[in-house]
């Protein structure tokens, strides 16, 4: 792993090449890399064999046309060719099925050591590093699956074509300049424009792609911000603002794009008038060195496709070429993720060495500073000093963004403060391995995190031999969260899975899970953050109870706002604005008149007139990213109250004793006496009792009504109250009925402007004209080629016929590729757009649905669309061609030679079967694959936007190896996939060359000289 991140390090500073795309090949890798090569090579040397026998195969009816060749004679050498031509399709067919098969297993192989190599590098990183990504956690690890499929895509089936078209076009030049060097130079002359033309445009093409990515990348993270943060959104009646944003996004994406299809129809038309274009030079030399008797006509037929075959094969790389440098764009930031420097790295944290063997549970925070590195400028902790000592509870309370929360993270060295200094059992926080503060330190945090699994599993996460508990081992757990009431609802009971992030269960039901957990996890200190805030009354105050029972003895810091859980005789810290305004045991803080006291009386008041105290951290709870948190802060009136605690703030900074004489004043030097934690009557607070789920769902929009509007919807909520919430997996919305393709195409028209269905009728005419391009320039070809036998024949007229269909194929080819690109666009966009708002105007309980998660909506709105389009742009201009080209050719030939064309068409059952037979095998392979892919793409996002989780848990290792199995079944599909697939195509490939082989053995010799045009 080192040695290949240093070899990463040297790459990115390099100028980034085509190489890039095997940044993940091993030596294990080169067999299946070399035998690709091999068999590419062998099967690209099909095309030039194939025109050496059409070459003679041509000659020889040039030679019987010329009267040189006797009739009986004719028939035997043609059986001969076609002979040869079967025996070429079959060596083909082999070759094809081979290097498919192992151009697809090679990209499943470099995906898979991406996989892997990224998970481990990724669990290198600091928490810093992951906060401080530009476009937030969750966009940047849908991104990096994205690369991950470009990666794939580049590496399998696009690298081999383009790898075959590539031998083709070079084996191709070579048979043609060996036949003829002269002719080879006239056909070609076009070559260094056409060359430096594509140059060109490829290079802004470039350009736009990467203006594209950024809008695409802009949207992703307006989605994620707004569904993530759909609360905040519809609390401050935010979403036409995140609808204009979204659609300005959009928009600027679809213009990058469509000047992206401006370019690239351009190159294709320009490639197409130059393919064509050679007709005219070169069968007009060609015709006068056969006159001459320079060459034969077979020769310059041979020289003719050669040169033809060449500029078809760099015709079809185009395509290939644009998805391999999305690849190598994909494997470069790939590359750079894995070798940028972790955070800890470049603060020198390191991960410490000393191990204690045993954790009393003494903290010292000293003259700590800290800021995010996200908000470098706006400092979170000042200057701040706490004790906490071994064995006894101590409580921190404070408003939001008092920085109360940011002590959890600096225990549990999710950070490293700026300055001060952090003691456990006076050792430095710094010195201590990393492994022994997360095997003796448990952050419970307000926002619990429950994984993908059953609520058993994520019990037993708690313990560091969780795949060996049995359900009797969690049954104290269970008791203590007062779990047992929801796991008997549960369709599975305690192995229901909670679905991502523990969707299924309300806020509350998640609190009690981790609880759960954390008891037993049990070690030796618990830092609780808000652990009980999404509780009603009577649940929290049995579950605190049942808390400090088991607390006693050991470390245990509660960070909260409710003070109504703190006894007379417990310390407490206040907090402010970074700094600690007050410290001191309950009755001490009550008898002096203080913020506390004043605060508490306040607390007191609003129980009397039944308004549910909630902490406004819930109310601000939403994502930091979100777009319209960054413009609206909370309401004035849910910190009224809190304002009044800071007024009281600073009149109390002159207290002179430290915290910790303070906490030690009754203590002797030998001993410490235990502060009583329980057996005291806790004061209650009278709040009423909510449920959990009405008052979750309503809590950001009573953060910015008035006080009485506030009171009004806790009545209306209290009305609606039930004792539980039922398993929301009862209450899911019915799957979504899968459509069929004909039914998506139906739904292009209606969600197109009128100007945009004229554009996109316009497209579909032009799709018609390019498709009798092909036939007419048949036709004029087998006019040219009369004039090798025929005389007076006129090959000039013909070449200039030629030129003329050349440059009208062009520029209906532009119109074509460009209008149906604009209409899928177009088509797609409308979608998106429409969509957007539909998903913010879902209520609440949607967004918890299976399915429905922020990562998967922003890939619907992103990377699915994108693959959408290509259904108008690629797929239906494509169909349409292969249908008109089809239809138009067969009458065409039915007229000139019914005989000939019914022998040909005999044929296109057999060719329909086995087309029809990739396609169909493909797809059914396909949704296996993209099934598994899924499963260890939400596998990966799952542990990563949980790091911290999973770290305070140590849950590297079982990730490590559920991603492993995930990542390796992708590997096994992927490789049935290619076996089972590459057959069909290798049939597919050569059913060409199959096809050719038997029209010279029916044509009758007669019918070649029959007068009547009709037969000829």
């Amino acid at each position: 792993m080192a040695a290949f991140l240093a070899g990463a390090r040297r790459f990115i500073h390099r100028k980034p090449r085509w190489m890039s795309l095997f940044s993940f090949t091993t030596t294990k890798h080169l067999p299946v890399l070399i035998g690709g090569f091999t068999f590419t090579a062998i099967s690209s040397l099909s095309v030039p064999i194939f025109s050496v026998l059409l070459g003679e195969i041509f000659n020889t009816f040039t030679l019987f046309g010329g009267g040189k060749v006797a009739k009986q004679d004719l028939t035997p050498q043609i059986s001969k060719y076609a002979v040869q031509l079967v025996g070429l399709g079959a060596i083909n067919g082999v070759c094809n099925s081979v290097y498919f098969i192992l151009f697809v297993i090679f990209g499943e192989l470099q995906v898979a050591n991406a996989r892997t190599k990224l998970f481990e590098r990724l669990l290198q990183k600091s928490q810093e590093w992951f906060e401080t990504q530009p476009d937030g956690t969750r966009v940047f690890l849908s991104s990096l699956q994205g690369q991950i499929e470009d990666l794939q895509k580049a590496t399998s089936q696009p690298l081999g074509l383009a790898l075959q078209y590539s031998f083709r076009a070079i084996f191709s030049l070579a048979l043609a300049f060996f036949t003829s060097w002269n002719l080879t130079l006239i056909t070609l002359a076009g070559i260094p424009f056409l060359s430096a033309a594509l140059s060109f445009l490829s290079n802004k093409t470039n350009s736009c792609m990467e203006s594209q990515k950024t809008e695409l990348s802009h949207l992703s993270l307006i989605v994620d911000n707004a569904t993530s943060s759909i609360d905040s959104v519809k609390s401050f009646n935010g979403q036409d603002t995140e609808i204009r944003n979204f659609v300005s996004s959009v928009d600027n994406a679809a213009i990058q794009y469509l000047k992206r299809a401006r370019l690239t129809s351009l190159q294709i038309s320009i490639l197409r008038l130059m393919t064509f274009g050679m007709f005219v030079q070169g069968f007009w030399y060609g015709s006068s060195l056969a006159t001459s008797g320079e060459i034969s006509a077979g020769e310059v037929l041979r020289t003719f496709w050669a040169c033809l075959a060449a500029a078809q094969s760099m015709e079809f790389l185009m395509p290939q070429i644009v998805i391999l440098a999305k690849g190598k764009d994909a494997a470069i930031s790939l590359i750079h993720t894995l070798s940028s420097e972790s955070e800890d790295t470049v603060r020198g944290e390191g991960r410490g060495s000393v191990y204690p063997k045993f954790c009393e549970g003494d903290i010292e925070v000293s003259n700590v500073s800290f800021a995010y590195p996200a908000q470098p400028n706006r400092p979170v902790l000042k200057s701040t000093s706490f004790f906490f000592p071994a064995g006894e509870t101590t409580f921190v309370i404070g408003r939001s963004g008092s920085g109360k929360s940011t002590l959890g993270q600096l225990l549990t060295r999710f950070y490293l403060p700026l300055s001060g200094e952090i003691l456990i059992d006076g050792a430095p926080i710094q010195s201590l391995s990393i492994d022994w503060i997360r095997n003796n330190i448990t952050l419970l945090e307000q926002r619990s995190v429950l994984f993908n699994e059953s609520i058993f599993m994520n019990i037993a996460f708690g313990s560091r031999n969780y795949e060996g508990l049995s359900k009797i081992d969690v049954r104290e757990c269970i008791d203590l969260a007062r779990l047992q009431s929801t796991i008997d609802d549960l369709p599975k009971g305690i192995d229901t899975c909670v679905g991502h992030g523990g969707d299924f269960l309300s806020g509350g039901q998640k609190q009690r899970v981790a609880i759960a957990r954390a008891r037993l996890r049990d070690t030796p200190i618990l830092i609780m953050d808000e652990p009980t805030s999404a509780l009603d009354a009577t649940n929290r105050v049995e579950i605190t109870k049942a808390i400090r029972e088991w607390r006693r003895g050991k470390t245990t810091i509660i960070i909260t706002h409710d003070m109504s859980q703190i006894m007379d005789h417990d310390f407490a810290y206040i907090m402010d604005q970074g700094s600690v305004i007050q410290a001191g045991y309950r009755h001490e803080l009550e008898e002096s008149n203080t913020c506390f006291a004043t605060s508490d009386k306040l607390h007191r008041e609003e129980s009397e007139h039944g308004v549910a105290h909630r902490s406004s951290d819930r109310w601000s709870s939403v994502s930091s990213n979100s777009s319209i948190e960054s413009t609206r802060g909370p309401s004035p009136d849910s910190f009224s109250r809190h304002s009044e605690l800071a007024q009281h703030s600073y009149a109390i900074h002159g207290y002179k004793r430290s915290i910790q004489s303070i906490r030690q004043s009754a203590d002797t030097q030998k001993f410490r006496p235990r502060r009583e934690s329980i057996g005291m009557q806790m004061f209650e607070l009278n709040t009423i009792h909510v449920d959990d789920t009405n008052f979750q769902s309503n809590r950001f929009r009573q953060s910015i009504l008035p006080a009485n509007d506030v009171v009004n919807e806790i009545n209306r909520a209290r009305s609606k109250h039930r004792s539980k919430r039922p398993f929301k997996n009862a209450a899911r919305l019915a799957p979504q009925e899968s459509m069929s393709l004909g039914r998506i195409m139906l739904t292009i028209l209606p969600n197109l402007t009128r100007g945009q269905k004229l554009l996109l009728l316009l497209g579909c005419f032009s799709t018609l004209g390019h498709s009798m391009a092909t036939p007419l320039f048949s036709y004029c070809l087998s006019k040219l080629l009369e004039t090798f036998y025929n005389k007076q024949a006129k090959a000039s007229t013909w070449s200039l016929i030629v030129l003329g269909i050349a440059v009208g194929d062009g520029v209906i080819s532009f119109l074509m590729h460009y209008l149906l690109e604009l209409c899928g666009q177009a088509w797609v966009d409308r979608l998106r757009k429409r969509g957007f708002h539909h998903i913010l105007d879902q209520p609440r309980k949607w967004f918890e649905e299976a399915g429905n998660e922020p990562s998967q909506l922003t890939s619907s709105l992103n990377h699915s669309a994108e693959e959408m389009r290509n259904l108008v742009g690629h797929f239906g201009g494509y169909v349409l061609v292969a249908t008109s080209v089809t239809v138009v050719a067969i009458i065409w030939c039915m007229a000139v030679c019914w005989k000939l064309t019914l022998v040909a068409v005999a044929c296109g059952p057999v060719i329909y079967a086995i087309t029809r037979g990739l396609e169909k095998t493909t797809g059914i392979w396909e949704r296996h694959c993209t099934g598994v892919k899924t499963t260890a793409s939400e596998i990966f996002i799952e542990t990563f936007s949980q790091i911290r989780t999973v770290r305070t848990l140590t849950l590297e290792p079982y990730f490590h190896k559920k991603h492993m199995k995930a990542a390796a079944l992708c590997m096994v599909l992927g490789v049935k996939k290619a076996v089972y697939t590459g057959f069909l195509f290798g049939l597919v490939e050569s059913m060409i060359i199959f096809v050719s082989s038997k029209q010279p053995v029916y044509e009758n010799p007669e019918t070649l000289h029959r007068s009547d045009p009709a037969q000829a």
